[in-house]
Formats: C-alpha cells, structure tokens, sequence
C-alpha cells in the first residue's frame, strides 16, 4: 500500500513537468490567476562615456546563454558582424571587463570558466586568466586587501544571475549602473 502511494506522489509530480515548462508550474502554484510574476530586463544597453561611440549591449536568452555585445550603437544584437563575449550564466559567476580610455578599440576580458565564445569584429578584445588580469590592472596588493584599479582603466562588473552591472573607475570608486 505504501509503495502505491509514493508511486502516485511522484507520478503526479512528474508528469505535469512532461507537459509544461518549471516555470508555469511555479507561476501556477504562487500567482493568482492573471497575475503575472516580476521578471528582470532581458536586455540593457548603455554608453560607455570615457571611449568615443562605444555601447555595450547586455543580453539574456534562454538556456542559461548570456550576451555582453560591443558596438557603435545601442541597437545590437548578437551576430556575426558584431563584436560579443558569450557566456552561460551561473548563480555566482560574474564578467569582468576593462577598458583603457586611450587605447579605445582594445577591450580586456577577465577569462572564466563561464566563457562559452567570442566573435572578434571591429574591437580588439583579449581574453585575460585571472591572475594575468589583475597583475595588469590592479595594483600589488595583499591577498586580504581589496583590488584598487590602476589609472585609467575603467572596469566594469556583470552579475548574470542578477543581471547588475557595476562600473569602477580609480577617481570615482564604484558606482551601480543598473
């Protein structure tokens, strides 16, 4: 008899996900009917003011993929005939990018184990290990002590899971973007 009804629980727990997607069942357990649930932007641009008509354009699909796409305009989208890092998103992974505002086509990627591909186009964007990165752009530090960005780097911080972008300049310290 016990086993009839834990064969049923898991029957009737599996075999709506076999029809519909995890998140309609969520919706359909929390929201009341017609309403909908808070969703972040999936996309959000935004001018890079230090480097001459330069837009970075964030991006969020489906399947976990994350887009940071570089262009000359706000209207991007990833494609062959524009420069992006593609990553897949992760609950603590995070995208670190710095520009030097006098070296304005070369764009420096901190690698991660996230990194899924990169179409090189007009922009000059290097792929940086961690330890190479930060010898580059940060000053010698303790291994306790904060990171302090070298001048004129610009750094910029993408939280996927959450989708923040955080900008850090030497002279302004960090200041949140989105």
């Amino acid at each position: 008899m016990k086993k009839k009804i834990v064969f049923l629980i898991i029957l009737i727990t599996i075999l709506p996900m076999m029809f519909f997607s995890y998140e309609k069942i969520v919706h359909a357990l929390f929201f009341p009917c017609g309403e909908e649930p808070f969703k972040l932007p999936q996309e959000f641009s935004f001018r890079v003011s230090e480097i001459d008509s330069l837009y970075i354009t964030t991006l969020k699909k489906e399947n976990a993929q994350f887009y940071v796409i570089f262009s000359k305009d706000s209207l991007a989208n990833p494609s062959e005939n524009q420069d992006y890092i593609k990553f897949e998103t992760d609950d603590s992974g995070d995208i670190v990018i710095v520009f030097n505002p006098n070296e304005k086509n070369d764009i420096y990627i901190r690698s991660s184990d996230y990194l899924d591909s990169v179409n090189v186009v007009n922009y000059n964007l290097q792929i940086l290990k961690r330890e190479e990165f930060n010898a580059m752009f940060f000053e010698p530090q303790v291994k306790t002590n904060a990171l302090i960005l070298k001048y004129p780097y610009i750094e910029f911080s993408i939280v996927t899971m959450s989708h923040s972008i955080f900008e850090n300049k030497r002279s302004l310290g960090q200041i949140k973007i989105k």
